[in-house]
Formats: structure tokens, C-alpha cells, sequence
């Protein structure tokens, strides 16, 4: 896949995540215990031969850009392409320098756009979907199938979960022609699900935008996808493979415990091929006596005395004696202290749960506590 460049669109406000996203990007937003969203979608371009990526970053990408850096874990700090972080500028000054939609942001891009040597685009219009491939596939359906324009689609393994505001249905004809795409609407069972990734030639992608942004447009998928329908060869390409929406806390909740499935877990992280992440040297996790850990993934660092099931501990965490917790997330660097009761609960980053606290959630409504909370 020599002749395509990767283009990420890192995330706009991503209000349904609540205070996972107050501080940083969807992109960032770690998940699996030792991993962030974008190390899936720049894994997935690096094992596919594409070696040109630029990411388009929005508010609060300071996080994104602590964490991806050169792009030295993804073998993209190279003399010639590799990994570009680009800016989060408009040329509308009336969005105080940010922009509003994703047709905006790519068109605030443009210049990196004409520069790249390669003549397709592989673009991901927001970091909303978990997912292990090889485009080799989906590129190929693309070029021999004469599309303008490919979507990729799918059926997430949390389609159950309620959609969010800004996902995207789309209805498939037998010819494999996208008919339709309804942003926004509730699932029917006969509705696919798009994948925000899309193949495109470069040189109509800069005339799609140029012609959208002229009509006032901001939206990829409203004012470009939508228009084109009927007027440009739209293809959709069917992912079969496993994946995972996470919109929505329920959906990060449900995503994130779905790891703990070995054969879920083997096909997101090794499936098409190894996903990378920045490398941080953490001494193995400890665990004492009276430690008790059932379906759990713990990660290095942590040093556990309590009791722990159907749990993701990132790095750095630790339990100490007589604390419990169950069907739970806790981020890197949180504490909790002894007697302390977790069920159906996120803590984000360096939160401290003290003695004898109890937090109780549901499945499907999970509590979240902010990064470097203390409760």
C-alpha cells in the first residue's frame, strides 16, 4: 500500500464520555490496560505498509501528544514521511481557532494533504471504534471495485449498546453501492454501522472540501458522504473481524471488559497484527498473601494485597489489604486503600479511594471518578 497516506481526525467534543474526555481527546483515552485508542488505529496503518500518517489533533491533545510523540513505537520517525502531528487551526476565525466539524478540519489540513506523495487517503474521521486489521483487503476492494469513495462498515460486538449522537447507519445495496446513511438515527436490525473510515482519492478529497466549505459545510459525513449519494460510485467495504464502538461511557465500560475475553483479546491486540504502544520500563506486578485475583488482566507496576474480578488494573495501581473490587477499570497510579468497595466503577488516572469507601454502579450505568480525584 504504497500509493496511501493515513489521515486521523483525532476527535471532536466527545460530550458522551463525560470525564473521560474533559482532559484529553478520544484518541487518548486509554483502554486495555496499558494501551491508548490511537495506538489501535496507528498500529493498523503502520502493519498495512503506510508509512505517511498525519493527526489531526482538537482541544485538550496535549495527553495525545505526550503519548505518541515521534512516533518512534510505530516506526514512524523517519527522514522521509512518517508521522505528522498537525494542528488544531481553522481558517474560520469566528471558531476561536478551533475547528467545528470534520469537513473543517480537513480542510485546515489541506497543505499537508497536497504535499504527500501518495495519491490515496486512507481517512479516519474521529477514534470512536477498537479494532485490530489489515487494510491490504479493503484496499484492494476499492481500487478493482472503480469506488470513489469506501466506507468501511460493520456490527461492533457492543451494538446492543444505545448509539451515540454522531454515529453513523448506512444501508447496503446488493451490488455493494452505499444507498444511505443515516447520522444519528437508532439502530434497526437491518442497519450496519460505519467505521469512520473511508478510502479516497486526495485529489477529490481537496475538491469535495473546497466545494463543502464553500457551501458553509463543516461535517464529513452530513455535508460531503451525504451529497455524494447517487451523484459519486460510493462503496462500502463489510469488516467482519471484532470490534468495538466506544461513544458512550456504557460502550467504553462494556468495550474495555471485553478483553477479558481470551479469544476477543487475542484478535484486538495480535489479530491482524501487533498493536503498539510507548514503551515505559515498570517492574512485574507484585501481589501479596492475601491477594485474591480472578479474570483479571493486571498490569506492571501494580501491587495488589485485596481481592480483584473481572477487572482491568493499568499500570501502577494499587490495592491494599481487605479492599474489593469487581467489574471495575482503574487507571494508571490509583490508590485504593484498605476495606474499600468497587463494583461496576472507572477511576481514571492517579484517583485515590479511601479506607472503607463504597461505590457501587450497574452494567450499564458505571461510575466514573475524574482523573486525580479523591473520594
Amino acid at each position: 500500500m504504497k500509493d496511501v497516506f493515513g489521515l486521523i481526525i483525532s476527535g471532536t467534543e466527545d460530550q458522551e464520555l463525560r470525564d473521560l474526555t474533559m482532559m484529553r481527546s478520544i484518541a487518548a483515552v486509554p483502554i486495555a490496560g496499558r494501551y491508548r485508542v490511537i495506538d489501535f488505529y496507528l498500529s493498523n496503518l503502520v502493519n498495512s505498509g503506510i508509512h505517511n500518517v498525519g493527526v489531526i489533533t482538537y482541544r485538550n491533545y496535549h495527553s495525545l501528544m505526550d503519548h505518541i510523540s515521534g512516533g518512534v513505537e510505530w516506526d514512524l520517525s523517519r527522514k522521509r514521511d512518517g508521522l505528522f502531528i498537525l494542528p488544531p487551526m481553522s481558517q474560520h476565525t469566528n471558531h476561536n481557532g478551533f475547528y467545528s466539524g470534520t469537513a473543517e478540519a480537513i480542510n485546515g489540513v489541506k497543505s499537508y494533504i497536497s504535499r504527500c506523495a501518495q495519491n490515496t487517503c486512507l481517512l479516519h474521521t474521529n477514534c470512536r471504534t477498537i479494532f485490530n486489521t489489515n487494510y491490504s483487503q479493503a484496499y484492494e476492494y476499492h481500487k478493482s471495485s472503480g469506488a470513489d469513495i469506501t466506507m468501511m462498515y460493520g456490527i461492533p460486538g457492543n451494538k446492543t449498546e444505545p448509539p451515540s449522537k454522531g454515529e453513523a447507519m448506512i444501508s447496503v445495496d446488493e451490488s455493494g453501492a452505499v444507498t444511505d446513511v443515516f447520522p444519528g438515527r437508532t439502530y434497526k436490525k437491518s442497519d450496519y454501522i460505519s467505521m469512520d473510515t473511508y478510502f479516497i482519492n486526495k485529489d477529490l478529497l481537496l475538491r469535495l472540501v473546497d466545494d463543502c466549505v464553500m457551501r458553509g459545510g463543516t461535517d464529513f459525513i452530513r455535508d460531503i458522504i451525504i451529497p455524494s449519494l447517487g451523484k459519486l460510485n460510493v462503496k462500502g467495504f463489510y469488516y467482519t473481524e471484532p470490534s468495538y464502538k466506544i461513544d458512550t461511557l456504557e460502550r467504553y465500560f462494556k468495550a474495555s471488559l471485553a478483553f477479558l475475553d481470551t479469544g476477543i483479546r487475542n484478535s484486538l491486540i495480535d489479530g491482524s497484527g501487533p498493536v503498539y504502544t510507548k514503551v515505559k520500563d515498570e517492574v512485574p506486578a507484585r501481589y501479596s498473601k492475601s491477594s485474591r485475583v480472578a479474570n483479571s488482566l493486571v498490569s506492571d507496576g501494580c501491587y495488589i494485597e485485596g481481592s480483584i474480578e473481572n477487572s482491568l488494573l493499568f499500570r501502577g495501581v494499587q490495592v491494599a489489604r481487605g479492599a474489593v473490587i469487581k467489574n471495575c477499570i482503574i487507571m494508571q497510579e490509583s490508590q485504593i486503600q484498605a476495606n474499600a468497595v468497587l463494583e461496576n466503577v472507572i477511576l481514571d488516572k492517579k484517583c485515590t479511594i479511601l479506607r472503607g469507601r463504597r461505590m457501587v454502579g450497574t452494567e450499564n450505568h458505571p461510575m466514573i471518578v475524574a482523573k486525580g480525584s479523591t473520594i
